[in-house]
């Protein structure tokens, strides 16, 4: 789905085979995952400067209040802990725009204060008709409601 491995039969999007529309389709898509896309050298408010220019978004301090980044807006990703990176790329996808959200383990090494943020700002994006796809081995407590929720 997200274009990493062959794709074995079809996938649609607004009812058109995503092989013809992918750019759209790629578009609509944001990722969180373990390869995270941080800039080693940059401070957190730069790498965030840097990667909503790439989104073609507006960067807004309030992000580093929301996810708790204030305290360490200047120091650089290198000396970030892993929880403090993945909150970088959860602010990044907080602010697409995008329609479909696909979250990779989102929780590991999150805060308890973050993560009920995170989780609240899921349960958002699902009331303003968005879409989540998530793979977590940590119990996420939605307060929207999912129209197909797949628990393993």
């Amino acid at each position: 789905m997200t274009g990493l491995i062959e794709i074995v039969d079809k996938i649609f999007w607004q009812g058109k085979d995503i092989s013809q529309i992918k750019p759209i389709y790629y578009q609509n898509i944001g990722l969180i995952s373990h390869q995270n896309g941080i800039k080693e050298k940059l401070t957190v408010e730069d790498n965030l400067n840097y990667l909503f220019a790439q989104d073609q978004a507006f960067y807004e301090p309030e992000i580093l209040q929301l996810l708790n980044l204030w305290h360490c807006k200047d120091s650089t990703a290198a000396n970030l802990s892993f929880g403090q990176r993945k909150k970088i790329q959860l602010a990044r996808l907080f602010n697409s725009g995008k329609k479909l959200w696909m979250l990779d383990e989102p929780l590991v090494g999150i805060d308890k204060e973050t993560t009920q943020t995170i989780e609240k700002t899921l349960s958002s994006h699902l009331e303003r008709n968005g879409m989540l796809i998530v793979t977590s081995h940590q119990p996420i407590y939605l307060h929207a409601k999912c129209k197909y929720l797949l628990e393993l």
